[in-house]
């Protein structure tokens, strides 16, 4: 999940739509038992910021309707879960970490 996550807008306009694409799929599916375990999934691309990519992709405008209703299926899935995640910034989870010199 974090390397998906890290993709979105960094490479290329088809690395950021099949990174979407492929979150969207692990994200929104149901085992077939119809127990829904994507919760640690979920929180676990909160942590790495997925929130945040998902807002800036749909400010940019970039892609095409496609993409943009994963997007937002996606941000509202990522919202409802949210409130679950004490810390949403993946930058405060290093800050404790000292630089070598």
């Amino acid at each position: 999940m974090p390397i998906l996550v890290k993709k979105i807008l960094r490479v290329s306009n088809l690395a950021t739509e099949l990174s979407i694409s492929i979150i969207w799929k692990l994200l929104l599916r149901k085992d077939n038992d119809g127990l829904d375990d994507r919760t640690p999934t979920i929180i676990e691309a909160i942590r790495v910021g997925l929130f945040q990519k998902l807002l800036v992709f749909l400010q940019i405008g970039c892609g095409d309707d496609g993409i943009k209703k994963k997007v937002k299926d996606l941000l509202k899935l990522v919202n409802s879960y949210k409130d679950k995640v004490d810390c949403v910034d993946s930058s405060l989870d290093l800050k404790h970490i000292n630089r070598s010199p």
